[in-house]
């Protein structure tokens, strides 16, 4: 593991606020004009949100790698250059940096669980933002439709663990809220064709897609326990069943509840309300409205 320098660290930071830089912009964009039913985006729309989603994700990977593997990992000619030149070249902004392609090759070997994420998701898109930038990129109908859930995706799912990911990914959420206002994050995350995608993604990695504690959508995993939509996770929680519904959906504290007498729980189903304990007697965990009414021992037949 690299050991990254004040001045490293430095680096990634500015680079990071860049990459936030052109995340705004193009969530600005994203949101800005609605759904617009079911019409494509136009040439110019179409245009600029690939182009800048294309730079965030760009960015982001470079920070992330500094951060991962110092700054020499994505500059041309590192092993010529001392640690005094590549600063002077930093603050000179002369430092020519490796490409995109070699950067992502990198990246599948220093967090291959990132680049899961990241494989095969932006290759399409990165050919449309070289043909914009170099000459020019009609988008046909279809791409237009596409980028409206694509670019949506890139930004929330990819670009922000690029840019958080040397965090807790519990923050997620929090720092996307702060990197964009709550109010573009808000509208970003309930993009209909986003939400729309998204939703049949949480349906592949469910028993059940629940409503999500954070953005109130229909787009939380009972399995992986995180919503698709707005990247909330709730590793502490578990579910067991509604008193209300009789789904399994009621989130709780896991971790607390048994130096409780109770915590609060809530269906992710219905919406119930109710209490969670831990029973002495059958040592089940159990959501109800009493705290001191177990469900699982009032059903049990008498001895």
């Amino acid at each position: 593991m690299h050991s990254v320098s004040d001045f490293e660290l430095e680096v990634a930071d500015s680079v990071q606020a860049n990459s936030a830089v052109f995340l705004r912009r193009a969530a600005s964009e994203l949101v800005s004009i609605g759904d617009q039913g079911d019409s494509a985006f136009d040439q110019e729309r179409a245009t600029v949100v690939t182009a800048f989603t294309q730079m965030a994700l760009e960015l982001a990977l470079a920070s992330f790698l500094i951060r991962k593997r110092g700054l020499r990992s994505i500059i041309q000619g590192s092993d010529n250059i001392s640690d005094a030149e590549m600063e002077m070249k930093w603050r000179d902004n002369t430092l020519r940096t490796k490409r995109f392609e070699d950067n992502k090759a990198l990246l599948e070997v220093a967090s291959p669980y990132t680049y899961e994420y990241f494989e095969g998701a932006i290759d399409d898109f990165q050919q449309k933002r070289n043909k914009i930038v170099h000459l020019y990129y009609s988008f046909d109908e279809a791409d237009r439709f596409d980028l409206k859930y694509e670019s949506a995706y890139i930004l929330i799912h990819i670009v922000s663990k690029l840019m958080f990911g040397h965090e807790d990914s519990v923050n997620y959420p929090e720092r996307l809220k702060r990197t964009l206002t709550r109010d573009v994050f808000a509208k970003l995350v309930r993009f209909p064709p986003y939400v729309l995608y998204i939703s049949r993604l949480a349906e592949e990695h469910s028993r059940n897609v629940l409503t999500c504690l954070e953005c109130e959508q229909r787009t939380f995993s009972d399995i992986e326990m995180k919503c698709f939509a707005c990247t909330f996770e709730y590793p502490h929680g578990r579910l067991i069943e509604c008193p209300n519904c009789l789904e399994t959906a009621v989130i709780y504290d896991n971790l607390n509840i048994h130096i409780n007498d109770s915590v609060p729980a809530r269906c992710l189903n219905c919406a119930q309300r109710s209490l969670a304990f831990h029973c002495s007697e059958c040592r089940l965990d159990t959501a109800t409205f009493s705290a001191d009414d177990c469900r699982y021992c009032s059903q049990a037949e008498p001895i």
